[in-house]
């Protein structure tokens, strides 16, 4: 019985972790096409709405402000926003603990653009 109960043990804990993984990814993901897809029907006639079209504008949408966030106009917009951001006493908290969280997965993190 004992090692029927380690196999089963050892079976859960090495499906576990990806399992989980992969949930909380295709959750994200129904997420993503969820919001997307309510802002898309605004532009976009529902009808010709096609699944995966959210996750996909989003992924260009985040592309495209990664192509101009360094442009001298949109820094000062975005260090601007940020400003009040950090102003603003509960989205100080809540906008500072993600920002710090990004800069740290950012790559190349050792260098400090601001």
């Amino acid at each position: 019985m004992k090692n029927i109960t380690t196999t089963f043990l050892k079976g859960l804990f090495t499906l576990l972790p990806l399992l989980l993984s992969i949930y909380v990814l295709l959750w994200f993901l129904n997420w993503v096409e969820g919001f997307s897809r309510s802002a898309i029907s605004v532009f976009w006639p529902e009808s010709l709405y096609i699944p995966g079209m959210g996750v996909i504008v989003v992924v260009i949408l985040i592309y495209g402000f990664g192509t101009v966030v360094d442009r001298p106009f949109t820094r000062w917009a975005f260090n601007l926003m940020e400003g009040l951001f950090r102003e603003v006493p509960i989205i100080k908290t809540v906008y500072v603990a993600i920002k710090d969280f990004t800069e740290y997965l950012k790559p190349n993190r050792n260098k400090k653009s601001n």
